[in-house]
């Protein structure tokens, strides 16, 4: 699974990633306080480790890029993503979803945006305090988390109301 979001992700980029997140919101489980959650939905912890692994290179044990006729590796199909990483990281993901909320907080995609921000946020700062990162690189990700909540506190008023 981690493999082919990564290649959805190498086609199409932070569309992708967006259109992801609006199709699991409400299939999200974030109630990490009841025993057993709920069978008929996804673990939010699951969304956090799958989005955790497009920030590195994901192996592929199925072979499945061997089915593509076409040129290997995979491309942005947009030209406008050429020049950009391969990669994506969970701040980039929750820069996405501030963005989007912080547009529109009031319509269904920001409050989906609302509901991946809720399942992703927590067990990403976990992860922060239990991984061995360098102190300014540690720094570095709490100050940018800092400033995309910032960003919603002020750009948010309908959410206020």
């Amino acid at each position: 699974m981690e493999f082919a979001v990564k290649e959805f992700y190498l086609l199409h980029r932070k569309p992708f990633v967006l259109q992801m997140f609006g199709a699991l919101a409400a299939l999200l489980d974030t109630d990490d306080l009841s025993q057993y959650g709920d069978p008929t939905r996804v673990p939010s912890r699951c969304l956090f480790r799958l989005l955790l692994s497009l920030e590195t290179p994901t192996p592929d044990p199925l072979h499945i890029t061997e089915l593509i006729h076409g040129s290997q590796p995979l491309r942005p199909l947009d030209f406008c993503y050429h020049d950009d990483s391969d990669e994506i990281t969970v701040l980039d993901c929750i820069s996405m979803c501030v963005c989007v909320v912080a547009y529109a907080s009031d319509s269904l995609r920001g409050q989906q945006m609302l509901t991946i921000l809720e399942a992703v946020l927590p067990p990403y700062l976990l992860h922060i305090q239990t991984n061995k990162t360098e102190g300014k690189t540690e720094r570095d990700i709490i100050n940018h988390i800092a400033v995309a909540i910032r960003t919603l506190v002020n750009n948010c008023e309908p959410l206020a109301k």
